[in-house]
């Protein structure tokens, strides 16, 4: 079965990125998932803006299945890596398992004809 995909969303002020210039001072620290601007911590990483308002009890049924082959971790990093695989106009392997995902995924109209910007471009506001 496919999945539709959809996007509606407020208008957004049209902004320039240069894909080439990242922003000065912006570090990533693999280990922690954690950035740090100008030698100072960013409060939240987007894992936890994302489950700030999160119920103790939902986040730990959704850390149950977490890891392991075929927890939701490797089936996102999978999706994640096809997907960005795809918008770079490479060619891409994944393992059959994932296809009931990654499929309807790389079939998504959103990403058909999309003029990609960048790629895993490190992003934060530097007023914030």
């Amino acid at each position: 079965m496919q999945a539709e995909c959809a996007h509606s969303g407020p208008e957004l002020q049209a902004f320039s990125l240069d894909p080439m210039r990242p922003i000065e001072g912006l570090e990533f620290f693999e280990r922690w998932h954690r950035y740090r601007l100008h030698g100072e911590w960013l409060n939240h990483s987007v894992t936890e803006v994302l489950s700030h308002d999160m119920p103790p009890e939902k986040m730990a049924m959704i850390m149950r299945y977490k890891d392991g082959p075929d927890g939701w971790a490797a089936r996102g990093n999978a999706c994640h890596k096809a997907l960005e695989t795809h918008l770079s106009g490479e060619g891409i392997i994944f393992d059959n398992k994932w296809s009931p995902w990654i499929d309807p995924l790389l079939d998504c109209p959103l990403f058909q004809g999309a003029e990609v910007l960048a790629l895993e471009h490190r992003l934060c506001d530097e007023k914030k």
